[in-house]
């Protein structure tokens, strides 16, 4: 029997098998990329494959035309078409080899003020399954326990870890803070135990004070940062056991309660620049290393508190802190080895 000789594929037979498997490989691939209206850019979740785009409250969405940018043969509806995004809009991508899949976008008012808009939001966003990945979340709603309850619920219910914007919020009858929540609601704990940091009214002038066994942010277990613009009194137990608590700031408080900050492994940075009335115990048990007392080591954290110039004040100040003893020199010998250390040498706060 004659043997078939077999003759290798030629540098174009080649080069047509390889765009053959390209065209495999990316035959069934289908996909937003990108979504925008005017400036503002929608976020994409590949996974779930939906986009959020958030617009100024003030905006029509009732004809809106959209940029959008894609993987696959085509889009429908079409790019730059105008379309009513006051609601939830499917767009339907085909792929290359007739495949196809369908992304959902939602154009939402910002900020968030609905309880349906917080739970659309949520549920669209990539991220939040983790504190290092929290996703960003600004409410801007008229601030009562009700509406309070519903907007910890819906984020309850989507379990992600978020950032909590509430500077945009209104309240009335009163302007002191108070998050409290009961402790048998179960998204109202989950809600709270993923807000990993918290930005205060920019109406509040206070934080409504607590107690030992429910200090005021009970069951914020990863809350490390919080801040409030126009905080002036901080109220007692306010944050203890928020163990993960690293930045504090509130440039206009006044007045700091008992064991206001206490419990923590982590602090690191308290800015309270305008602060005149601290209470008893507010920094006991931190991870900067402030005492149990008043009396305050010597430490970064109550540094921070003070004004960027501080006033001189006297040696034994009212609140039993003693002044950073000056650098002083001996006249006609300001080179000596003693002279030399003492006015160079830089002496912490310290108790009296």
């Amino acid at each position: 029997m004659r043997g078939v000789s077999v003759r290798p594929p030629s540098r174009v037979q080649r080069e047509r098998g390889r765009r053959r498997g390209r065209r495999r490989r990316t035959g069934g691939t289908k996909a937003v990329t990108g979504f925008s209206i005017g400036d503002d850019q929608g976020i994409n979740n590949n996974s779930a494959h939906t986009v959020v785009v958030l617009l100024p409250e003030s905006t029509d969405r009732t004809s809106l035309v959209p940029n959008i940018t894609h993987k696959g043969k085509t889009i429908k509806p079409a790019s730059d078409k105008a379309q009513d995004l006051s609601g939830a809009v499917t767009y339907r991508v085909t792929a290359a080899n007739g495949s196809t899949v369908d992304w959902i976008v939602y154009a939402l008012p910002r900020p968030l003020k609905t309880t349906e808009n917080v739970s659309t939001y949520l549920s669209g966003m990539p991220g939040g399954a983790g504190a290092a990945a929290p996703v960003p979340l600004s409410l801007g709603f008229a601030l009562t326990d009700t509406n309070w309850y519903l907007r910890l619920y819906a984020m309850g219910t989507a379990g992600k870890f978020v950032t909590l914007d509430l500077s945009a919020c209104t309240m009335t009858g009163t302007a002191t803070f108070n998050p409290y929540t009961s402790d048998t609601e179960t998204n109202h704990i989950v809600a709270k135990s993923k807000i990993v940091s918290l930005v205060l009214p920019a109406v509040a002038t206070g934080i409504i004070e607590g107690t030992d066994d429910t200090p005021t942010f009970k069951n914020l277990t990863v809350l490390k940062s919080v801040s409030g613009a126009g905080v002036i009194t901080v109220g007692d137990y306010a944050f203890k056991n928020c163990a993960v608590l690293d930045t504090v700031d509130f440039p206009k408080a006044e007045s700091v309660g008992n064991v206001a900050f206490s419990l923590f492994t982590a602090l690191a940075n308290v800015k309270l620049p305008a602060v005149t009335n601290l209470g008893d115990s507010i920094f006991s048990n931190t991870g900067g290393g402030l005492s149990r007392s008043r009396s305050l080591r010597p430490n970064r954290i109550w540094l921070n508190m003070l004004p960027t110039q501080p006033a001189p004040f006297p040696r034994t100040s009212r609140s039993g802190l003693r002044h950073p003893r000056q650098a002083t020199t001996t006249p006609g010998r300001p080179n000596s080895k003693k002279t030399s250390a003492r006015a160079t040498a830089v002496t912490p706060l310290r108790s009296a």
